[in-house]
Order: C-alpha cells, then structure tokens, then sequence
C-alpha cells in the first residue's frame, strides 16, 4: 500500500502566520510602523531561504504506515523548532542592523 507522505504537514501556515506574530512582537516593542514594515520586507526573505517543504511517496507495507507517519511527525516538530530558533535569531540580527542603520 502506498501512501503520499506532506513534509511538513498541510497545516503549517507559513508565511502569513509567521508574519501577523511578527507584527504584534514588533507593535508591542513600540517600533515605528516604518521599522515595522521594513522587519517584515527582510523577514520575509529569511523566512523563504528557511521554508521546507517535500512530498513523499512511499509504497509501504499496511503495517508500517502507522510508524513510518508517528517518526515523520516528530521530524517534523524538531525541523520546525529549529526553523524557528533560526527566524529568531535571524530577527535579533534584523533589528540590531536596522538600528544601526537608524531605524526605530
């Protein structure tokens, strides 16, 4: 039996998602709405070069589909956690430049 495998899930959100929790974070820091919109331009690249996405088609046994989508599961949430330290990280950078650069 085969079964088409959505690395990541269908649910993840992407961009949108990510961009609306960038904007309260940015709003609550009191940065200017030109500041805002600049972390969201940069953001917004970093975020891409960062998305993953890959289908797979594995023509496995009935008995092991189960395992094989628990174990996929769970790459997945690591995978996204790390994505995530990386768009923060990559954020705190964002903001230390665009200050420097006069931005607030």
């Amino acid at each position: 039996m085969s079964k088409v495998v959505q690395f990541p899930p269908v649910e993840n959100h992407g961009w949108h998602c990510f961009s609306q929790s960038l904007c309260i974070v940015l709003a609550k820091q009191n940065f200017s709405n030109e500041f805002q919109v600049l972390m969201l331009k940069r953001m917004e690249v970093a975020f891409k070069e960062l998305d993953f996405s890959y289908s797979m088609n594995l023509n496995l046994p009935t008995e092991h589909i189960e395992q094989v989508t628990k174990q996929m599961s769970v790459l997945t949430k690591l995978l996204q956690q790390r994505t995530t330290k990386l768009l923060l990280s990559r954020l705190e950078i964002e903001i230390e430049l665009a200050k420097s650069q006069g931005y607030h």
